[in-house]
């Protein structure tokens, strides 16, 4: 269903995805070097991601030890694209095991890309997980909190097709118009499907959702029952 390596790498920069990398000079490397050595994880991250990728300065063995530098330092970043590396087996032995407690330890840390690969992966049993619509809809939600736009998506679909929670369309509209204005086009598709099942007041209600969508993100989802509990 998902191609979850395309999908971090868009995220992440990696490889093809990042002009920017690609477009350092040997001043800028050279400067992230000097930035690096003084612990600053930032700079790790960002050598680490420059050194793995494909070209004549790739280096994955040095670029490996920036990012488990800047992963120690609870990097989000690098912790899911250690996650990446581990689980496409290119620049290192594949192994899911490794992936999955880098893309844990990045969920852990707030990274919504970690979240939204192994809310990918507890939904279809990818990396040899077994499949968990609750665990899958938890990431998700932890994800779309932060705006991931894919992940907003994402859950706009579960409440439609009640896929692990009870069905909601005022939600899932909520979610698909949360999702596009974070930039993810594709739900479009979602929300012209709803559309065309849900009644007047239904779309009322979605859209008084979306309105309250700043005070909802301030409270972390806390607020999010009691606004389901005024039309539930």
């Amino acid at each position: 269903m998902f191609n979850l390596v395309s999908k971090a790498r868009q995220f992440l920069g990696m490889v093809e995805h990042n002009n920017s990398a690609k477009s350092l000079n040997a001043r800028q490397v050279n400067r992230l070097m000097d930035t690096a050595r003084k612990g600053e994880p930032r700079a790790q991250f960002e050598l680490g991601q420059y050194y793995c990728q494909s070209g004549p300065d790739q280096n994955p063995e040095l670029g490996l030890d920036y990012l488990r530098s800047a992963a120690d330092q609870d990097n989000a970043h690098a912790c899911a694209l250690l996650g990446l590396i581990h689980s496409e087996g290119k620049l290192v032995p594949l192994d899911l095991t490794i992936a999955i407690q880098w893309y844990e330890m990045g969920d852990k840390l707030g990274d919504t890309q970690a979240q939204y690969i192994l809310g990918s992966a507890y939904e279809t049993g990818r990396f040899g997980l077994n499949p968990n619509p609750g665990l899958a809809h938890d990431l998700f939600l932890r994800a779309a909190l932060q705006d991931h736009g894919p992940s907003q998506s994402r859950l706009a679909s579960y409440y439609a097709k009640s896929y692990g929670v009870v069905e909601d369309k005022p939600l899932a509209m909520m979610w698909a118009e949360l999702a596009l204005l974070s930039g993810h086009s594709a739900a479009i598709r979602v929300k012209h499907s709803l559309a065309r099942h849900m009644t007047a007041q239904q779309l009322i209600i979605a859209k008084k959702l979306v309105e309250s969508w700043p005070i909802i993100r301030a409270s972390h989802g806390k607020k999010l029952p009691y606004y389901r509990g005024l039309y539930a």
